[in-house]
């Protein structure tokens, strides 16, 4: 091989490199696959071809040996009776016939009792077989001549069982590799490119094209809509279907619950929400107009604490404290409080106080609904005080009598006392 051709694929092997990691980086799961489907090949035709290349070296071995028994049938008669007859020529012929049978290298020839005769060479270093077989003459006796020893070379056995292997690595290596070729294409053919496409449909997903159903480039045949590709699209559309459905009702529950929000934000009532242990949760518009509080500066407070800097502290503790204890036994407390604003300046408001509860009938929060009735305090004061007060002068006048009288009378007869009248006449009262 010239340096030339060395050195271009020297040059290569980085390029076949970067292919391979271009492809391992582009589609890690049919890299992997083809390397297992590699190792499991080669391992297994690595086992399968040492059995082969095994079975062969003992069949040529079985070969050379049913050689030497061949030999031993076929020669040693007439061996024997050259020797017998001293026929040195005909011994030598015979001898040079036998070895240049296949793989017989040498002959060693034991005459006794102590003369040898010696033919071909053992290669140095060679791996022998060997196989002995004495030389009998038959007369009416049998006269035992001497040995035969032939030895054969295994060198074109090893070189055989070389080739082999270089064939059967090279065939099987080139099976294997057009194999493996071919199952990944049929794998990337029929799953890694519908993974692909399953993962650049999940990873655009979102809540703006839930209306796109997935679909796969392939035929659409009952096999198909069956197998584990079809199963795992059938599901990912069937989540898009049940969350544009979960999208649709939360934009629903949103619209109503915005719809609500606003309601109580522009209720003409005040409206205050607390959690379990009476702290503000939230405050509405109204409530800040009517207050002055601003919503965001009150929240987490006890509504009794709005009211402190304008009544006694313990007057307002112990109006909530009732407040509560109400609620939690009849459900609901209604009444009037003459209450502060921040300004300090006072008024009359109509309070509604109901639980706020979940579908298993827990309290979770309270409800407080508020409305201002100062003017309507006004006009009521006002309305009593012209029914029991003279407009002209001020003083109370008949019914107010008649109602000052009827009092005194019921504390005297429950005292057991007695009620003086006085009766004054004004001349000329105009």
């Amino acid at each position: 091989m010239s340096d030339t051709s060395i050195g271009d694929q020297v040059t290569d092997m980085p390029d076949i490199a970067s292919r391979l990691n271009r492809f391992r980086s582009a589609s890690p799961l049919s890299f992997r696959l083809l390397a297992w489907i590699l190792l499991f090949s080669t391992a297994l035709t690595l086992f399968a071809s040492g059995i082969q290349i095994y079975s062969d070296y003992r069949r040529d071995l079985a070969v050379i040996q049913e050689r030497m028994q061949v030999v031993e049938s076929g020669y040693a008669s007439s061996l024997a009776r050259s020797l017998w007859a001293l026929d040195q020529k005909l011994l030598q012929t015979q001898m040079e016939g036998i070895l240049s049978l296949p793989d017989i290298a040498h002959l060693r020839l034991k005459i006794e009792p102590d003369s040898e005769l010696v033919i071909g060479e053992i290669p140095r270093g060679a791996d022998t077989l060997s196989h002995q077989f004495p030389l009998v003459y038959r007369d009416d006796d049998n006269f035992r001549l001497g040995e035969m020893t032939v030895t054969a070379d295994l060198t074109r056995v090893y070189q055989e069982l070389k080739r082999r292997v270089g064939v059967i690595l090279i065939t099987q290596f080139l099976t294997i590799f057009f194999v493996s070729i071919l199952i990944l294409w049929i794998f990337r053919h029929l799953v890694t490119r519908h993974l692909t496409a399953m993962a650049d449909y999940t990873r655009d997903f979102s809540l703006r094209n839930l209306s796109k159903p997935l679909t796969l480039d392939r035929p659409d045949t009952p096999a198909n809509r069956r197998d584990e590709l079809g199963m795992v699209t059938d599901a990912l559309n069937e989540m898009r279907e049940r969350l544009n459905e979960d999208v649709a009702r939360r934009e629903r529950d949103a619209a109503e619950i915005l719809k609500f929000s606003k309601a109580i934000d522009q209720s003409p009532s005040s409206v205050l929400i607390c959690d379990r242990q009476w702290r503000i949760e939230y405050a509405n518009r109204k409530f800040s107009q009517l207050t002055g509080h601003d919503p965001a500066k009150i929240l987490g407070k006890h509504p009794s604490n709005l009211i402190e800097h304008g009544m006694d502290s313990q007057e307002a503790r112990h109006l909530w404290q009732s407040i509560r204890l109400q609620v939690q036994r009849v459900g609901v407390w209604q009444g009037e409080v003459n209450s502060v604003r921040r300004n300090g300046e006072r008024y009359w408001e109509q309070l509604v106080v109901t639980p706020i509860k979940d579908s298993n009938g827990e309290t979770t929060g309270y409800l407080i609904l508020g409305e201002d009735i100062s003017i309507r305090k006004r006009y009521e004061q006002q309305l009593l005080r012209q029914a029991n007060y003279d407009i002209l002068t001020g003083l109370p006048n008949r019914m107010l009598a008649l109602d000052r009288l009827k009092l005194a009378l019921a504390q005297a007869r429950r005292d057991d006392t007695e009620v003086g009248v006085m009766f004054l006449d004004l001349d000329n009262f105009k």
